[in-house]
């Protein structure tokens, strides 16, 4: 989930280098929390494989890049990326709530620091 972070802080803020870990993350995040409108996420794709489960970010990187393009607000594509990453979340422990009949999650992660997905 870090580097998903890293991908889609890269192409918004137009950064290729950081200082520290998680950099472009916080930024990302300090991004998203300025947009106060509604907002829907991103499309995705989850995938079965007999070993597990695969989430596809690559519909929702095409659409930021579309956004991008657009010279849509950097503040609306950030929460809509966040937006999507709490979808992904959340469909994913249905998944696996059905599959493996548990209630209980837990994330771990520098990811899961984030107040936006807490």
């Amino acid at each position: 989930m870090g580097r998903l972070f890293d991908a889609v802080g890269s192409l918004v803020l137009g950064k290729s280098k950081v200082n520290f870990e998680a950099e472009l993350a916080i930024e990302l995040e300090k991004l998203a929390t300025r947009y106060s409108l509604f907002a829907t996420g991103y499309p995705f794709k989850i995938t079965h494989h007999k070993d597990g489960y695969i989430l596809n970010p690559l519909p929702m990187l095409r659409d930021i890049i579309k956004d991008l393009e657009a010279q849509g607000p950097k503040e609306k594509i950030a929460y809509r990326f966040h937006l999507t990453v709490a979808e992904m979340i959340r469909k994913m422990c249905l998944i696996l709530r059905k599959e493996n009949k548990i209630n209980k999650v837990v994330l771990s992660g520098g990811v899961f620091q984030n107040n936006l997905l807490l």
